[in-house]
Order: structure tokens, then C-alpha cells, then sequence
């Protein structure tokens, strides 16, 4: 129905009017000459009688505070996002998660099966972790009788084993996402 470059023509001049209507204030300002009210006894010496409209528009301060604040948490949050990001990778190539997926696409000579091994290789780590760990909070809100030793090992061998199966079907779903869209896209 509409194609790219219309919707960007409709995006670029809605902008423009918006930008227009902030820079003249329209919208918060009143259209035509001030006229002197000259029935009041009382008069009031300002320096605006002269019927500019020099007066601080408080609506457009607030407007623009609020999106200037919008755009400056935008790019705090893409700039935490990117550095939580590059610290998961330095840690997986740095225990050898990443070199070791590569290892096994290279020799299997195929990137599903080092991808497979990627997937399966994070959940497998990040799962042993939260197994561990949350067998020792139980251990510790219940008081069960075991040793911290063997509450980390139950809970990382629950949480491996838990850890593996979750890669592989992430992997295989994953995989049949991947071929529905090359699909649809017509690529495949």
C-alpha cells in the first residue's frame, strides 16, 4: 500500500511542521497585535507597550527539557547496553567459548554445528551459575543440612545438565526461525 520513500516523505514533513510550529509557538502563543487595554485607571509602566511578544514561553522550555532528556537517557541506556554487550564478549572469548565454537564449525565444516556449540556452550555457563547459586540461597532460607560444597556442586550439575537442554532447543528454534524468515524474505 505505501512504500518506503512515502513514508519517509510523510515522517520528514510531519517533522518539518512540528519544527516550524516550536520555532514560531503557535500553538502556545497568541496570532495578531496586542492592544493596549485604555479603559483601566491604572497603568502599568512596562517596557513591552510597544507589543512585541519578547515573554519566556514556559510550554516550549518544558518541551524542549523533556526531549532533550529523552534523547540524553536514550543515549546512556544504548551506551550501558553497549558496554554490558563488549563485556559479554571479552568474557566468553576470554574463557574460550567463542574460539571453541569456532573450532567446531571449522572442523565440522559447518556454521549451524558452531553455532549449536555457541548456544549450548552460554546456557550450559550461565545456567550452571544460577543452579549453583540458587541451590545455596535455598540451602541458606530453609537451613538444610548440607555442606556449602556439595549445595554448589547439586545446583551446578542441575544447573548444567538443565543449561544444555535449553541450548539445544534454543539452537533448534533459532535455526527454524531462521529458515521461516530466509522464506518469507524470499532468500532461500
Amino acid at each position: 500500500m505505501f512504500n518506503h520513500t512515502t513514508i519517509a516523505r510523510v515522517f520528514i514533513l510531519l517533522a518539518a511542521l512540528i519544527m516550524i510550529c516550536c520555532i514560531n509557538g503557535l500553538p502556545a502563543q497568541t496570532i495578531g497585535p496586542v492592544v493596549p487595554d485604555t479603559t483601566a485607571h491604572a497603568t502599568i509602566n512596562d517596557d513591552n507597550s510597544s507589543g512585541s511578544d519578547d515573554e519566556f514561553n514556559l510550554f516550549l522550555f518544558v518541551f524542549a527539557a523533556a526531549f532533550f532528556g529523552a534523547i540524553l537517557g536514550a543515549a546512556i541506556a544504548g551506551a550501558g547496553l553497549a558496554f554490558i554487550a563488549i563485556l559479554f564478549a571479552v568474557m566468553f572469548v576470554s574463557v574460550g567459548i567463542v574460539s571453541a565454537s569456532v573450532f567446531v564449525g571449522l572442523l565440522s565444516k559447518s556454521v549451524k554445528a558452531g553455532f549449536r556449540t555457541l548456544v549450548v556452550l552460554i546456557c550450559a555457563l550461565c545456567c550452571s551459575a544460577i543452579g549453583s547459586g540458587g541451590v545455596y540461597i535455598v540451602k541458606k532460607i530453609f537451613h538444610m543440612s548440607i555442606t556449602e560444597a556439595k549445595s554448589l556442586i547439586v545446583g551446578g550439575t542441575g544447573g548444567l545438565i538443565g543449561g544444555v537442554l535449553l541450548g539445544l532447543i534454543i539452537s533448534k528454534v533459532m535455526l527454524y526461525l531462521l529458515q521461516y524468515f530466509k522464506q518469507k524474505a524470499g532468500i532461500a
